[in-house]
């Protein structure tokens, strides 16, 4: 596929030892995660236009952050999260800004939320996101590789609920997790001696034998054992895990999860290089994509807190110019309509008072007519009083005031507006009358009825009617 031009709101990036880099899209089409050979062939693909993210995720090694077990009074994660800000020189001797923080559920006892706290030192963050800026990229969600191989497991293996011991084997190092009921509860990182990689495995094999032991003997359970990563690696340690269970007498649940697909990435050509030796890196990848293209992870987000709260000062001012840009747009329209509308019906009672005024003199029923044609004038005269009455409500109407009904009415002293609205103050209601007293056509606004009516959430707002007669200038 020459010359693609790929675009995704998603993208999740992993940088193996040797230098290649691991890319996966949120694309239905994309084929799992492309291999690039290294940051600049990635660097020059995303300069000349061949591949654009709205949002980038990269993981941080495990063995770059200080993990600590929390519990608090929250009700979830988010509140959690926040709580957490004020305990972080608790749980390390550093200052808050010195370090940056994300969090994941270990479930709830006796009305607290157990945490997994996840703590980065900056100073290492921006030496870690160094060979990313390289490539262009400014990543919009950070986490620790082990939420995001955990994620990747959980969400493609068919397990029942319970506990497994999820194993991504690579070829210089192993990754041990031990998951809880869904919720990860440790993550270690082993690496493997090249110079005798089978021996390496092996005594891994070992470890995750012991390491089930435990798990039984603390919790009483029986964890299954779960698989992934390079293929060489993990025939081997599932064969010694086989055979030492059965030397033993045990019976051990061993199953084999697939690892994303890849596919290397030359150039323009999505369908050359090297992709051998990279499963670890990939599933990281994929996991990650996971993580921040789904669903919102903010708590555990591991990028700085007044990053992201730039990040969405940013998105709520280019939604709040949005709505402004497509509410302007919509009284623009609106008044056109209803403009184009009077003109046409207005040529077509100039149209019919023409062709009968020759006869107007001679018929005796072509005087009743014209009479009605000058109804039917006067009627279309006011046609636009409701766009002019639309487009002074977006103008003078207050922020806090939103309506829900609109409603015009003929009366004995002209057209009647009736309102049914919203504020978030009984004050702001009763205020409207002044903030619009500039208006043209609706001045004169009168409150009938206001009642404060309480949401939820424990807010309240202010629902009010009022009306006011529109005097057709």
């Amino acid at each position: 596929m020459k010359g693609m031009k790929i675009k995704t709101s998603w993208a999740s990036v992993s940088m193996a030892d040797d230098g290649r880099v691991l890319v996966c899209l949120r694309r239905e089409d994309a084929p799992g995660c492309l291999c690039f050979p290294s940051v600049d062939s990635l660097r020059q693909t995303i300069e000349a236009g061949l591949l654009a993210a709205g949002g980038w995720a990269l993981a941080v090694p495990r063995d770059l952050c200080i993990v600590k077990n929390l519990s608090l009074p929250a009700e979830g994660m988010s509140e959690a999260a926040t709580m957490v800000e004020f305990e972080i020189t608790s749980l390390v001797p550093l200052s808050l800004e010195q370090v940056t923080y994300g969090c994941t559920s270990l479930g709830s006892s006796e009305r607290l939320l157990n945490l997994l706290v996840w703590i980065l030192k900056r100073d290492t963050l921006e030496n870690h996101l160094q060979p990313y800026r390289t490539a262009g990229i400014e990543p919009k969600g950070i986490a620790p590789d082990a939420v995001a191989v955990h994620h990747w497991l959980t969400s493609s293996a068919s397990q029942k609920a319970g506990s497994t011991i999820c194993v991504l084997a690579g070829r210089s190092r192993i990754m041990v997790l031990t998951d809880v009921e869904g919720e990860l509860h440790d993550a270690r990182i082993h690496s493997l001696a090249q110079e005798d990689a089978e021996s390496s495995l092996d005594g891994m094999a070992l470890e995750i034998l012991r390491l089930r032991q435990a798990h039984v003997s603390e919790r009483q359970t029986e964890p299954a054992i779960l698989l992934t990563g390079e293929e060489t690696s993990v025939t081997r340690i599932q064969e010694q895990l086989q055979r030492t269970a059965q030397a033993g007498g045990l019976e051990v649940t061993v199953g084999v999860a697939a690892s994303p697909p890849i596919v290397g990435w030359s150039g323009r050509n999505q369908e050359a290089g090297n992709i051998e030796g990279i499963r670890y890196e990939a599933t990281v990848a994929a996991g990650l994509l996971g993580l921040f293209s789904v669903s919102k992870r903010q708590p555990l987000n591991l990028l700085p807190r007044e990053r992201m709260r730039r990040q969405q000062r940013r998105a709520v001012m280019l939604q709040h110019f949005q709505q402004v840009g497509t509410g302007g747009l919509l009284v623009l329209l609106a008044w056109a309509c209803l403009a184009a509308t009077n003109w046409r019906l207005a040529r077509k009672a100039d149209l019919i008072e023409s062709e009968i005024a020759p006869i107007r003199q001679i018929a005796g029923t072509v005087d009743s007519k014209y009479q009605c044609v000058k109804a039917i004038q006067r009627q279309l005269a006011g046609r636009d009083l409701f766009g002019r009455i639309i487009q002074e409500l977006y103008e003078y109407t207050p922020e806090p005031i939103s309506f829900c009904e609109l409603r015009l009415s003929h009366g004995q002293t002209g057209v009647i507006l009736d309102l049914r609205g919203q504020a978030d103050m009984l004050s702001t209601a009763f205020e409207y009358t002044e903030a619009v007293r500039q208006a043209q056509w609706i001045r004169g606004i009168q409150i009938v009825n206001a009642q404060q009516i309480p949401q939820p959430s424990g807010d309240s707002v202010v629902d009010f009617k009022a009306n006011c007669a529109i005097q057709d200038k």
